[in-house]
């Protein structure tokens, strides 16, 4: 990531902020273009340690959002993806194909076949997205994040092969 992509980045935030910080508990902790470096840096420890993969999704080489694979588990060939993208392009199937990409990424260069998504209870768009990708519904995990000051339940979908 580099300045511009930083810059890139955050506008995309800032643009969206209110929409964003429904679901997304960092968005609060964003508020200049030094903020996102100093994230990325976080996430490019992550991704050293191999905790975690980030990725830009991107429209007309302009940043419209992000995936990951966090929690990566080696032993379990476990990950977890996550997401956020801009509201003017939700709707299109976007993250779902990003994330059919990253599957197909994880299982053929790592041999990671077991994904999982957690959502807040109510985000019915990336409920949707897991159920469009074929995951099933697991279970509840009650008090999962604090997000803006409360704790919220989580939604655990999986589509476990092994």
């Amino acid at each position: 990531m580099d300045r511009n992509d930083s810059r890139n980045f955050f506008q995309m935030v800032e643009n969206h902020r209110s929409d964003l910080r429904q679901w997304l508990s960092w968005v609060d902790d964003v508020t200049c273009v030094e903020d996102i470096a100093k994230r990325y840096i976080h996430c490019s420890t992550s991704k050293s340690e191999g905790k975690s993969l980030r990725f830009f999704i991107l429209h007309q080489e302009v940043i419209i959002g992000m995936l990951a694979a966090k929690r990566i588990d080696w032993e379990l060939n476990l990950a977890e993806l996550s997401y956020s993208l801009d509201p003017n392009f939700r709707g299109r199937g976007i993250i779902t194909q990003a994330c059919k990409k990253i599957i197909s990424y994880f299982e053929s260069s790592f041999g990671i076949v077991n994904f999982e998504i957690r959502t807040a209870i109510g985000n019915q768009a990336s409920e949707r997205i897991a159920e469009n990708l074929g995951f099933d519904f697991i279970k509840i995990q009650e008090r999962a994040e604090k997000l803006h000051g409360d704790w919220v339940d989580h939604k655990i979908y999986a589509n476990k092969r092994q």
